[in-house]
């Protein structure tokens, strides 16, 4: 009886850390509300982006000072794992035309294994496209999979300096990537129009 009870506690336990193991995660997560603005840890490379209340209720997002292209905000290296699908969230808004977010892969050498354009406003290709200006806030979660030799990631982001429309405004909010969509919760919903 003893082995037969061993192996009970045996497989309950495995079966507790099958569950902990399992439990969603959220890699990345920005909301631009700390009090360090965009000096929070989380950015590699600011470039021209910073935070500004320009939402609703004085809640401050990220927007841009000037055109770029490449990638003008990147995240710090979020670790993730090859071959498998997350989750990217974010707010977006825009004036006129040119927002953009996208990821960079890196292999454990640090290699980069290429850029990814996420979401865009279709003046060059991307996953998935943003709602047009003048519409207000909108919230997008899109499906990534990562390429089977990528360990590590970077979001980018940036307001292109190839688009229509030169002078309308972009802003990024409540960015998250996680590992299940189960985890992404828009807690900000006072001051988008449209939700998605």
């Amino acid at each position: 009886m003893k082995p037969t009870l061993a192996c009970a506690a045996i497989v309950a336990l495995a079966a507790i850390m099958m569950a902990s193991s399992a439990q969603p995660a959220v890699l990345f997560t920005e909301d631009f509300e700390a009090a360090s603005g965009m000096a929070d840890g989380k950015w590699a490379t600011v470039g021209s982006a910073y935070t500004s209340a320009n939402g609703y209720n004085s809640i401050k997002c990220m927007q841009f000072s000037a055109k770029g292209s490449g990638g003008d905000s990147w995240t710090i290296y979020i670790t993730v794992t090859g071959n498998k699908t997350y989750w990217l969230s974010m707010d977006y808004k825009q004036t006129g035309q040119g927002g953009f977010a996208g990821m960079n892969e890196y292999n454990g050498s640090s290699t980069d294994l290429g850029e990814t354009w996420i979401f865009g406003d279709n003046t060059y290709a991307t996953i998935d496209k943003f709602n047009g200006p003048g519409i207000g806030w909108n919230h997008y979660v899109q499906a990534i999979t990562t390429k089977a030799a990528t360990v590590k990631l970077k979001l980018k982001f940036e307001d292109f300096t190839g688009n229509a429309n030169p002078v309308g405004k972009v802003y990024f909010d409540n960015i998250k990537l996680s590992d299940t969509p189960a985890t992404i919760v828009t807690t900000v919903t006072n001051w988008r129009e449209v939700v998605r």
